[in-house]
């Protein structure tokens, strides 16, 4: 094989933004386990914030809940359990699914 058939082959890194925004560019890509932890993480700083509100109105309850709901619905069908098909635990899945529902 030439070099440049391998470098062809090499697929296209992802960013944060890809990330964010992949449901409106109509393109299906798995992300990391550590890529959903990190956005748990996001979702759970949210709540923590609207959490040191002294009375969050429902319209930022509202948010935080479409928040959570997405990230569960962002998840792909490999990712929506942390137990491996092999039977093995996903450590980071099992975080970030671990935070988002506590």
């Amino acid at each position: 094989m030439i070099l440049t058939d391998l470098v062809q082959n090499i697929p296209h890194g992802r960013s944060w933004n890809d990330f964010e925004n992949e449901g409106f560019d109509g393109q299906d890509f798995v992300y990391s386990s550590f890529t959903y932890r990190i956005a748990a993480m996001k979702n759970m700083g949210h709540v923590l914030a609207a959490e040191s509100m002294l009375l969050p109105n429902e319209e930022v309850i509202g948010r935080l809940d479409a928040r959570l709901v997405a990230w569960r619905l962002h998840l792909p069908e490999t990712k929506r359990d942390f137990i491996n098909p092999d039977g093995q635990l996903d450590e980071m899945l099992f975080q970030a699914h671990m935070i988002t529902e506590a």
